[in-house]
Order: structure tokens, then sequence, then C-alpha cells
């Protein structure tokens, strides 16, 4: 049977204390020197034992305390370290937000006339490359019909307004017909949206003089979107002489999925 370690700690002492006493008892009668070294040689070792389970258990209470205080301060930094990260975080976004700001400053829009500034606060999830709301709406001037543009050029035109907002059809949106020409030669026709990234421009002559890499600008015609407004480069020439009609792929001159301000054109 093995004796359990408590159960041996109160016999050792229970052991020192008995041979304490009958060392007491031996000196009253005059044995101390022979008894002296015979207690002597039974108790030190158990002292020396007792001592060395003391300071076993007294070196086990430091390391108990020591991880204590490590496990705290271990929660005390991972909790600075989130802290730090998330200010970092914030930090960044700011810094992000006050370029957006600067860039917007120094942004001019590509249409003459009274304009005022919003931003994109929404999109519609079932037509999100197309479509828009802006946080502009009657309240600020805007009209139905009103062009929105950025300072690269045309983004599309505002096709219903409330009070505080308005929703922006993108040219590239499928319903959307622009009257257009080349900035080069002034071939006129009318530029589609095509669902795609691409644009259309449709309705050109069999023989307009167009060549890939003009730039295609609005033409004015219909006097709702202003002249003069860039809306992208030509980028194919397909020409179909039996029907006598010519078609050119634009490529926008925005970047659609990067828009968060924009210029909307206001009375």
């Amino acid at each position: 049977m093995t004796l359990k370690p408590v159960a041996v700690i109160a016999a050792l002492l229970v052991a020192a204390l008995g041979c304490g006493r009958i060392n007491e008892t031996v000196n009253a009668r005059g044995g101390e020197n022979t008894l002296r070294r015979v207690t002597n040689g039974v108790i030190s070792p158990i002292n020396n034992c007792v001592r060395s389970v003391g300071d076993g258990f007294s070196g086990l209470g430091r390391k108990f305390t020591s991880r204590k205080k490590l496990e705290a301060r271990n929660i005390r930094l991972e909790k600075e370290n989130k802290e730090l990260k998330a200010e970092i975080a914030a930090s960044r976004s700011m810094d992000e937000e006050n370029k957006r700001l600067r860039k917007l400053l120094n942004a001019k829009p590509t249409v003459g006339g009274k304009c005022k500034t919003g931003e994109i606060i929404a999109r519609d999830p079932s037509n999100w490359f197309d479509t828009a709301t802006v946080n502009l709406g009657q309240k600020d001037g805007v009209e139905t019909g009103a062009a929105v543009v950025s300072d690269k050029g045309l983004i599309g035109q505002i096709s219903s307004v409330t009070a505080s907002s308005g929703k922006i059809v993108y040219l590239t949106d499928s319903g959307s017909n622009i009257g257009a020409m080349t900035e080069r030669s002034r071939a006129p026709g009318i530029l589609q949206g095509a669902g795609t990234d691409e644009l259309v421009l449709n309705y050109l002559a069999k023989d307009a003089d167009i060549r890939q890499g003009d730039t295609v600008i609005t033409s004015g015609m219909g006097g709702v979107i202003p002249k003069g407004i860039p809306v992208g480069v030509v980028t194919k020439i397909k020409r179909d002489n039996a029907a006598g009609i010519t078609v050119a792929d634009v490529r926008p001159a925005v970047d659609f999925d990067e828009l968060e301000f924009v210029f909307v054109t206001v009375k």
C-alpha cells in the first residue's frame, strides 16, 4: 500500500517532535551528550526532509503565483493588441476617406453650367453595375434627365427623382440612349448601352469618318445632355455596306465600379 504524501509528512513531524521531547527528558537526567548525538542523527535527516518538503511547497506556490501573473499579463496584452489593431484600422480608413475627399476637391466636372456634388448611397442589387442612387434630389434642384458626370466624363442620367435623392441610369444600361459624336470628325450617332462594360455607337453613316482610338463626346442633341462631355474611346469599327450602316464599340471613359462621388447638373 502506498502512503499518501500528507500522511508521510505528518509522521515525520510527529517523529521529530517525539525525539525532541526525549532529548529534553534525557538532558534533565544528565545524559545530554550521548543522547544528543543519537537524536541529532535521527532528527537531522527528518528536519532536512521536512524542510525540503516545505521548500517544495513554497516553490510550487511561487510557480503558481507566477503563472497566474503571466496569464493575466497575456490577457492584458491581447486586449491591448486588439485595441491597437482597431485604432490602426480606423486610422487607415480615415486616411483613405481624406484621400478621396482631397481627390474630389481637386476634381472638376466635365460639363459646363451649374453642378452639385453628390455621393452614391445605394445600388440596385438586381442591376448592380447599371443603376445607382445619389443623395441629391428635388430640394437640391435636380430634375429628371439631368446629366451625371465625373472628372473623367459622362456617367449617365437621372431617371427619377424624389425630394432628397435621384436614381442614376448609367450609360452601360441597355435602356440608355445618348446623342454622341466623334470629337475629331464630328461624325454623329446614338450611343447605346449593351448591359456590358462596352458601349455601342449606332446609326453612323456607312462612310462615316471614324477611326479606332477616336474620342467620343456628347452631341447635345435633344437639349437634355450638354454638348462636349467625354463618353469614351472607339475600340472597334464594324461596317455593313449592304445595310448602309456603321457601328463602333466604345470603351467608357468612366470606371463605374469605383464611383463614390459624382456631379449632377442642376437648374
